[in-house]
């Protein structure tokens, strides 16, 4: 062996990691990739709060066809989940593989939005306004999903670092909290001043002419609120074009087969930490959305208070965003698995607290909605902090990140759960007498909201923390430092650094000062084998179970 061919073993991880420090991502880039992720929540969170009151109240649809179209809206958004992810796959274009779809899908989803909260004068019966709503629902959701899915796929192709993919991800939940918080804050001040329910009881004589023109206000007041909404929608879509550039290249076959497709979309939906993960955070969706859902009705027609529903909306998202940066920090100091038990076990003191609530009782009422924002910071932050690595496993294991179908399922399960949540929150509405065209609701309702904000999300927090701690075993993956097949057999022992390889030196009492460069070190790896092969120490990961057949890695590898 030649000196040459030796001194390819000797370390260099400074000059490596000098490299690698320059091929970081920056903050200027990482700020654009966030400011680009505010559409999904912020239009998400305004129709979780405000659509389904929209309907009741505005609208005047019965709680039941208000179900059909929150699950059927949810539903087919889950479907086409899966179909905008395998097109995704599909997509190489010049502008990237996500590019395109970000721009064309904020073109067109900015005007649905808008249209949701936009009556015509056609659709005045019952069944009219229900066709009408529901299908402006429906390709709304399609079309946020065009632009969810390549967005948060572009989260994987952005770097190969962890800590530059933790970092985008912080910043886009931040974004997107603020935002949210803007957004709200900007729906609710429009139509809260103009909204019927809160002032039952306090028109005048000529009650008719004043509901009607009180109705008519509400109606234009929702127009103004959706039409800001909508041009942040557009704006953000702008920004995400011109700001993402993907530094990663997925590699797909072009020549591969459907039934290969079919397959590899099966290796992703068998991956063991990829299903505990999603299961946990389906039944995490399912507790959150049926808060958010209840959270105006229970507070107008529960405590009394609706006067302060805006404002409880607030409290929830501004807590969410002052939480984010510490659950960011406290994801790189204890980790995130133990960050997310944490904040599901704080919501559970407030959802118990909302079934002792009287009416009117403020104190408890912010209370409770300051506390719970910091479960929606772990509830916004942890599934896409976590499923990177998830893919970053797969990767390892497979050779194929298929980060389209990673995103596309996941948000597959977790917007049905929310279909779900929402389909029974109306039925049950419906079943407790809601009458839509009345001002004030019967008792009923007021239990019927008071039992939706307790037993029920608290059972699926509980489920989603038991099943993060029982089959949850990843750790975070370090894709510029690590290659494919280098894990264990044991895929839920997922990662093992090869800095964590022990070092072999020379045997005592052996004089190197006189050898060619290099042997020492090769003596010192015909050592290693040695111990390996007699029991004496642990075969490199990948090694396993044929010792005999595997090389020493050398101790600073990299692809």
């Amino acid at each position: 062996t030649g000196s040459a061919a030796d001194a390819s073993w000797e370390p260099a991880t400074s000059q490596q990691e000098q490299r690698e420090q320059k091929r970081q991502l920056s903050l200027c880039r990482i700020a654009l990739f966030g400011l680009a992720g505010p559409p999904l929540q912020m239009t998400g969170n305004v129709a979780a709060f405000y659509f389904s009151i929209y309907l009741l109240e505005v609208a005047r649809l019965s709680p039941a066809y208000v179900s059909v179209i929150s699950f059927s809206g949810r539903a087919w958004d889950a479907v086409t989940d899966p179909l905008i992810g395998l097109l995704l796959s599909c997509t190489n274009t010049r502008f990237g593989k996500t590019r395109p779809w970000i721009l064309g899908s904020s073109l067109c989803g900015s005007c649905l939005f808008l249209f949701m909260w936009w009556p015509v004068a056609a659709a005045e019966t019952q069944a009219g306004k229900f066709a009408y709503y529901l299908l402006m629902h429906l390709v709304y959701c399609t079309l946020v999903t065009c632009y969810h899915i390549p967005y948060t796929s572009a989260t994987v192709l952005l770097s190969p670092h962890s800590a530059d993919r933790d970092a985008a991800t912080a910043a886009r939940i931040a974004c997107e909290l603020l935002f949210t918080i803007v957004g709200s804050a900007a729906f609710g001040a429009v139509i809260g001043s103009k909204r019927i329910a809160t002032e039952c009881g306090n028109f005048s004589t000529n009650g008719t002419a004043d509901m009607l023109l009180r109705a008519s206000e509400e109606r234009d007041s929702y127009k103004l609120a959706a039409g800001i909404i909508s041009l942040i929608y557009l704006s953000c879509g702008i920004v995400g074009f011109l700001g993402i550039k993907e530094r990663v290249t997925s590699v797909r076959d072009s020549s591969e087969s459907f039934a290969s497709t079919l397959r590899r979309i099966g290796e992703v939906i068998t991956f063991k930490p990829y299903v505990a993960l999603m299961m946990a955070f389906l039944f995490m969706s399912l507790g959150i959305q049926t808060i958010q859902a209840n959270l105006g009705l229970f507070t107008t027609h529960r405590l009394k208070i609706g006067w302060h529903m805006t404002f409880g909306f607030m409290c929830v998202l501004v807590v969410a965003t002052l939480c984010v940066p510490l659950m960011h920090l406290l994801n790189q100091r204890i980790g995130k698995k133990k960050v997310f038990i944490i904040g599901v076990m704080i919501v559970f003191p407030c959802l118990l607290l909302t079934q002792l609530m009287e009416p009117k009782t403020l104190f408890l009422y912010y209370l409770v909605t300051s506390l719970s924002g910091v479960t929606i910071s772990v509830a916004m932050l942890q599934p896409w902090s976590m499923l990177p690595d998830v893919i970053e496993v797969f990767y390892k294991r497979h050779g194929d990140r298929m980060e389209a179908t990673f995103y596309s399922l996941y948000a597959f399960f977790t917007k049905f759960a929310a279909g779900i949540s929402l389909a029974v929150s109306q039925l049950a509405l419906w079943l407790s007498n809601y009458d839509s065209n009345a001002c004030e609701q019967p008792e009923s309702v007021s239990n019927t909201l008071r039992l939706l904000m307790g037993p029920g999300p608290i059972a699926c927090l509980l489920v989603s923390m038991l099943i993060i701690i029982c089959f949850y075993r990843v750790r975070p993956v370090d894709n510029a430092t690590e290659e494919p097949n280098s894990q264990s057999a044991n895929e839920t022992n997922i990662h093992v650094s090869r800095s964590r390889v022990p070092a072999f030196s020379a045997p005592e009492g052996r004089d190197t000062a006189d050898e060619p460069e290099g042997a020492g070190q090769a003596a010192a790896n015909f050592g290693a084998a040695e111990m390996i092969e007699s029991g004496a120490a642990e075969p490199p990961i990948g090694c396993r179970p044929h010792p005999r057949s595997c090389k020493i890695p050398r101790p600073d590898y990299h692809d």
